[in-house]
């Protein structure tokens, strides 16, 4: 595919950012950062605070909200026994249809966005 539009890309790079971030998508893995916790609460807002702030675009974010999952667990299905810890808000990292240890450390939530980027 990359073959048939690599001259007309090596002239103007600029034009096709969204096509190589979805040939990226096809060709890389990708994986699933689910956040389970109460939605507007402190922890909660400064995990997500942490993956929006940095550009991962292989990484999907779900949130799980604490008060109601019934209907993102009806959409995603994976998602049923994901759950807060020790009343937290609680990180998962998912790729290839596994998840690593939850966390609710925002410095371990770091540490594992970076160690598992490319």
């Amino acid at each position: 595919m990359m073959s048939h539009v690599a001259a007309e890309i090596s002239r103007y790079p600029a034009g096709y950012t969204q096509f190589l971030l979805g040939a990226g998508l096809l060709l890389e893995p990708t994986r699933e950062l689910v956040i389970v916790g109460t939605s507007d609460a402190v922890d909660t807002d400064a995990m997500l605070g942490i993956v929006q702030g940095s550009f991962m675009p292989d990484t999907r974010l779900l949130l799980r909200s604490s008060e109601d999952s019934t209907a993102i667990d009806k959409l995603a299905p994976f998602l049923v026994g994901m759950e807060m810890q020790n009343g937290r808000a609680t990180a998962y990292l998912c790729e290839n249809f596994s998840c690593q240890k939850p966390v609710n450390d925002l410095d371990l939530l770091k540490k594992s966005l970076l160690k598992e980027e490319k």
